[in-house]
């Protein structure tokens, strides 16, 4: 257990390194008028799950490992959102729509609601 453990954190401590750097870099050449860091994070994560996952899926050449340094570890560091494009998907593959449109709805009108909350929360103090 432990062994994953430390693979799944050096892989996060690389992906956050390369989301840290290419956010500055977006800044620096694009401005901050917008968060195209952030939509650049985003795209590329989800771009790089499927096309890894589609990859590398039933190779036998990449260790389990190596999938979770990969995918959880610097994927996961670099962008979640990569993570529940690539279980939005899954599901909608595997036929399960109501399950994906669920969880995409989930994801994005239940993290609005959190992040309010949290700023609502944050002013009662």
């Amino acid at each position: 257990m432990f062994t994953k453990v430390a693979i799944v954190a050096a892989g996060g401590a690389l992906g956050s390194l390369f989301r840290f750097f290419l956010e500055k870099i977006s800044i620096h050449k694009l401005g901050i008028a917008f968060p195209y860091g952030t939509v650049m994070v985003n795209l590329l994560g989800c771009f790089l799950a499927g096309f890894l996952a589609a990859s590398i899926k039933d190779s036998i050449l990449f260790h389990p490992l190596f999938k979770l340094f990969l995918f959880i570890g610097i994927l996961g560091g670099f962008t979640t959102y990569s993570g529940f494009a690539l279980e939005s998907w899954t599901l909608v593959r595997d036929g399960e729509l109501l399950k994906a449109l669920l969880l995409v709805a989930v994801h994005i009108f239940g993290c609005f609601a959190a992040l309010f909350g949290g700023i609502w929360l944050s002013r009662l103090t």
